[in-house]
């Protein structure tokens, strides 16, 4: 019955008398509702909004005209095989609700699905974008395999035909072929963790079994049966292995996340083998072929080598004549030079003794003799000036003395003059500098006066 249905048939008398409800009550009828009317539904949209909350996924669907809020719980976000991102279409299964605390309806999703493409597939496009940005993929950082390995590991299931079609193909083409097995699960929930565990064990094995190079391999199957090899964990363990990797997982059309990332890609496990094994007679070829070219070379390097002895003898035999030559022209230099350095040095031992002589000479001791003579003879007239000057200063001060004793003004007054000054200290020379009762100070030739006016005569 639709919600159209429901609503005509109510009463007409509980419209009368309708009921007053609270909001909560009107959300907990509109859940009831819609959560009966549409228990399951299917909706088509795009993701946008998309928020991740402790697990679980709140996120908006969307067309061109109109959008839902959703909800997807960390029970079934765990579940999915590919990530979640705005912008991607897809398929929600669940039903429509009412979220009563907020009053608003949403759709809480139980499963969904990319639309237009599977599960899987779209996992393995989003994890293959994801590591190819972050380089795993570079070609820069791929190792060449050995040329003639000493022992090859293979990770693979042991019961499986994929280990004998390897030792077949790998007994087949080199007789000195080595292999290892390191067992593992290759599909099923479990596989991830073995193939891990057994490419660290391989790794670690590498020193001690002479290691080179490791074949991970795995029959046909469907992309659900291959997932395993599709694994982020798997993918980066491969990245870090010291050992090149060379995967060779399903048929010639498959490929895994583990193909691009390992070192080396190959279409089958036979085809693994046959990369990393070379042929016995290819590798005997190939030596004889070395060993034909080595010949040649060491032949053209011996009959090079002859004809630059032949000629390092014809030149030698020039040179003999040469080297003759050049030891008289040096045996004559040789004379001369001994002849010139014992001229050098007669030479030399003559100037020496002519120094000498003139050392002697002008030894310190007769120079400071001269000196010491010059200096007491002029000390002793510089004390005979000094004496002269000594006597002819003298002369002039008791000139000068007595000329100051004839001028000094305390000579004037010891013939009974006497100086006036007033308090201010000027001379009065005039009674008309002084008026009645101003205090005098009158000098004498001995002591001083302190007097007043008591009159002014004028004459």
């Amino acid at each position: 019955m639709s919600l159209d249905r429901q609503f005509s048939l109510m009463p007409e008398a509980a419209s009368e008398q309708q009921k007053t409800l609270s909001v909560s009550e009107v959300n907990v009828q509109a859940k009831h509702l819609l959560e009966k009317q549409f228990s399951t539904v299917r909706v088509s949209g795009e993701i946008s909004n998309l928020k991740n909350v402790s697990g679980h996924y709140y996120l908006t669907l969307k067309d061109s005209a109109s959008q839902l809020s959703a909800v997807l719980f960390r029970r079934q976000a765990t579940a999915l095989k590919f990530r979640l991102e705005n912008g991607l279409e897809l398929i929600a299964t669940g039903k429509l609700t009412v979220y009563p605390p907020y009053g608003r309806y949403q759709l809480m999703v139980e499963h969904v699905e990319p639309k237009g493409v599977g599960n899987l597939q779209l996992a393995f496009e989003q994890l293959k974008k994801k590591l190819e940005q972050e380089g795993l993929f570079a070609q820069e950082r791929k190792r060449l395999l050995p040329m003639v390995p000493r022992r090859v590991a293979v990770i693979s299931s042991a019961t499986g035909a994929v280990i004998r079609d390897i030792i077949h193909v790998a007994s087949r083409r080199f007789k000195g072929a080595q292999i290892l097995l390191f067992p593992s699960r290759v599909q099923g929930e479990a596989a991830v963790e073995h193939l891990i565990a057994a490419l660290a064990k391989a790794n670690g094995h590498a020193r001690e079994h002479d290691l080179d190079v490791i074949i991970l391999a795995r029959g046909g199957g469907s992309l659900e049966d291959l997932w395993c090899f599709n694994d982020e964990k798997l993918a980066r363990a491969i990245h870090a292995s010291e050992l090149p990797v060379v995967s060779a997982v399903g048929h010639e059309t498959d490929y895994t996340i583990a193909d691009f990332v390992a070192d080396c890609r190959a279409p089958t496990p036979s085809a693994a083998a046959e990369i990393v094994f070379p042929k016995s007679q290819d590798l005997l070829n190939t030596l004889l072929d070395c060993q034909r070219r080595v010949e040649l070379a060491l032949k053209r390097r011996i009959k090079d080598q002859q004809t630059r002895i032949v000629h390092a003898r014809l030149k030698l035999f020039k040179q003999a004549s040469r080297i003759s030559e050049e030891h008289q022209r040096l045996a004559y230099a040789l004379l001369r030079l001994e002849q010139q350095i014992q001229t050098f040095v007669h030479r030399k031992q003559r100037h020496l003794e002519f120094l000498n002589q003139r050392l002697i000479k002008l030894h310190p001791a007769l120079t400071i003799r001269e000196y010491l003579l010059k200096v007491q003879h002029y000390a002793q007239r510089q004390e005979q000036a000094m004496l002269n000057k000594t006597t002819e200063a003298r002369h002039v001060l008791a000139n000068s003395s007595q000329n100051i004793h004839a001028l000094s003004p305390l000579n004037i007054l010891g013939r009974g003059y006497s100086i006036v000054q007033n308090i201010s200290g000027d001379v009065i020379r005039s009674s008309n500098d002084v008026a009645q009762g101003d205090d005098l100070d009158i000098r004498l030739r001995h002591g001083s006066l302190k007097t007043q006016v008591l009159q002014i005569i004028d004459k």
